[in-house]
């Protein structure tokens, strides 16, 4: 299988990258032990003891992996990075502060262990972690958009003739980057993310944040609906779903 061996070299990765994070954590910087999304305080004897994310053992069960996530590598090194089956993982305040302001205080104390019953961090509203990665990136310059070259006529059919152009910078700023999480990804993986009220696209996210943010009641994309990359650039581009055709009504929006 042609992903097969550039899989192996990203667990590789991952492996190292594990204990790189690993290494240098003590008792009294991690408080706290990931085992099979439960968590647990670093004392906690009911999860067994950290070990590196396991790869599939063979080709076939690398096959069925690779097929239960639509034939992405990216997705199933994500699931495999996430895995810890030999025992649970290490994690710090921090890491537990970003769970809750990503999937909110109530979904993370369903999560934790009724046996040695953690106590959860507090959630500061200033904290880092409830920002969306696009506040931190840098306003583009409108000349700097349009020396860049990017014709409107690229963006797609499903968006009104119009409004191609400000998509177009809206698409560009992106540089393929999920506007909640910041992590890279083809254009093509990136979801046009929509306010249903206004039928407003308010921003580009990946598929994990974008079911998210459907479900999520949590600080950060509380933070990420009240400034998304549209109101940040005063961008207004109405989201049309597939099968629209520039030329008929939609959204209340007559034909132009």
């Amino acid at each position: 299988m042609s992903h097969y061996a550039e899989a192996r070299r990203g667990h590789e990765q991952i492996v190292q990258r594990w204990r790189e994070e690993q290494q240098p954590l003590k008792p009294d910087s991690y408080l706290y032990l990931l085992n099979k999304g439960k968590i647990h305080r670093s004392s906690c004897r009911r999860p067994p003891r950290p070990a590196p994310p396991q790869f599939p053992e063979d080709l076939h069960a690398f096959g069925v992996l690779l097929e239960g996530h639509g034939g992405d590598l990216e997705q199933v090194l994500n699931f495999v990075a996430g895995q810890a089956t030999g025992g649970a993982r290490k994690i710090g305040s921090s890491e537990v502060v970003a769970m809750l302001a990503r999937d909110g205080v109530a979904a993370v104390k369903s999560r934790l262990c009724g046996a040695c019953k953690p106590r959860l961090p507090d959630l500061d509203p200033a904290t880092p972690e409830g920002r969306p990665a696009c506040w931190a990136w840098v306003m583009p310059s409108h000349d700097a958009m349009a020396a860049a070259g990017v014709a409107p006529a690229t963006v797609g059919p499903y968006v009104l003739p119009y409004q191609r152009a400000a998509y177009a910078e809206l698409k560009r700023w992106h540089e393929g980057r999920c506007a909640v999480c910041g992590q890279g990804h083809t254009v093509g993986k990136l979801v046009r993310d929509h306010d249903h009220a206004s039928g407003l696209i308010r921003g580009l996210l990946c598929s994990s944040c974008n079911t998210a943010e459907g479900r999520a009641d949590s600080l950060l994309f509380d933070n990420y609906r009240r400034r998304p990359p549209s109101v940040i650039l005063g961008i207004e581009v109405l989201y049309l779903p597939a099968g629209f055709k520039p030329g008929t009504h939609h959204l209340g929006v007559p034909a132009r």
